[in-house]
């Protein structure tokens, strides 16, 4: 058996074979205390993506992931549509198998990891 890696606490050996039921994205844009400046830009708003994920034995997990339009492209709206497209590949999993869960969102989404 693998060791254990941090985040993956909650998966007890009693609980390993639990499913991804849902996955729902939800845009967030929150002012920021205090604008950052870099090259030409002012950041004045965090505008991201919370993602909650939840298995069919009740676990939830969230993940994160910030807009960067001018550095890496990725906007709010690009990112929820990713997530929407990515999603039905995942429902039903193992949430445990993160190979197979990185396998098929690599399979969904070539070239944009």
């Amino acid at each position: 058996m693998a060791p254990m890696r941090p985040n993956d606490a909650a998966l007890t050996e009693a609980n390993r074979d639990v499913k991804i039921k849902s996955i729902e994205p939800l845009a967030v844009g929150l002012p920021m205390k205090k604008p950052v400046t870099m090259a030409a830009e002012t950041v004045t708003r965090a505008d991201n993506v919370l993602v909650r994920v939840e298995a069919d034995g009740g676990l939830v997990g969230w993940g994160e992931a910030a807009s960067a339009p001018t550095m890496t492209g990725e906007t709010t709206a690009s990112m929820l549509a990713a997530v929407a497209h990515i999603a039905p590949a995942l429902l039903g999993r193992d949430a445990g198998d993160h190979a197979g869960i990185s396998a098929a969102m690599d399979a969904s989404m070539y070239g944009n990891s």
